[in-house]
């Protein structure tokens, strides 16, 4: 299919009312909650995972407009779990946030071989230094772009 009759099919999706699909992965309960809960305020239809393994395997069962991970978490690491995602699908739209600071799209840091801009579309930090309107509309910013 064409990037213009996808991003078509994208916008008849919006336009019938389909919700906007979100895949958030982070090991903290907490904060799986409270963003889980915001994005579902704000009209996304949330799966949340609580490891890289378990997110990886919720991405295989569904279509997910962004996955939205956390980077330290015990076993697989977001970007691991992002690098196998975009393996699957390259123009997946993916959110990474980490409290490592020295972690960015232009670090040179390697990940299976693979450096973060590789991987990752954005990388936030956490805890965010952004409000959450300005999370959303990043989000919305990274799920409308033509995949």
């Amino acid at each position: 299919m064409s990037l213009a009759l996808e991003a078509k099919a994208s916008l008849m999706d919006l336009e019938i009312g389909r919700k906007r699909r979100v895949l958030l992965v982070d090991d903290e309960r907490s904060i799986r909650d409270v963003y889980g809960y915001a994005m579902r305020l704000w009209g996304y239809d949330v799966v949340v995972a609580d490891s890289g393994e378990e997110g990886l395997r919720l991405y295989g069962r569904g279509d997910f407009d962004l996955v939205h991970t956390d980077q330290l978490m015990p076993g697989m690491t977001g970007l691991e779990m992002a690098r196998k995602i975009r393996t699957l699908n390259p123009r997946q739209p993916i959110l990474l946030w980490t409290a490592d600071p020295r972690l960015n799209l232009g670090a040179t840091t390697q990940v299976g071989g693979t450096s973060p801009a590789e991987c990752v579309d954005v990388i936030v930090s956490k805890p965010p230094t952004c409000t959450l309107a300005e999370m959303r509309a990043l989000m919305e910013d990274l799920m409308s772009q033509p995949r």
